[in-house]
């Protein structure tokens, strides 16, 4: 990847894993309306991580070799099913919290897509330690 891509990436990390740690504190503490319009913030950045990911994998060649188990780009691989995961259930919770769902689903939900990109971001900075 280079510098501007790499960045970038960088940038839509810190937007999505920040924005739903600021939801998930936040919470209870603010009204529907600024959650709702919060909620924009995480989406943003998940967005510019997809963007900026498949721009960095057009370097790579081959898609199929992502999913090669205990190569380099098979942990890419790996990176990319957990941040889609978390995709998944962030979407869930944010649907449910601009809709007035239950609150525990809510948490839960926020919670676990939460540690799971937390977990895919390890997998990143493991994947980038003394490039």
């Amino acid at each position: 990847m280079d510098h501007g891509i790499t960045a970038l990436h960088v940038v839509g990390a810190s937007l999505w894993i920040g924005g739903l740690a600021t939801l998930a504190v936040l919470y209870a503490r603010l009204d529907r309306g600024l959650l709702r319009r919060l909620s924009l913030v995480p989406l943003a950045g998940l967005a510019l991580l997809a963007l900026t990911g498949l721009l960095a994998a057009g370097k790579y060649g081959d898609p199929a070799a992502w999913f090669k188990m205990g190569t380099t780009l098979g942990k890419i691989g790996e990176k990319i099913t957990a941040l889609a995961a978390s995709g998944v259930l962030a979407g869930l919770a944010l649907h449910r919290l601009t809709r007035g769902g239950p609150s525990m689903l809510v948490k839960t939900s926020l919670a676990a897509a939460l540690v799971i990109s937390l977990g895919a971001l390890y997998l990143g900075v493991s994947l980038t330690k003394g490039a």
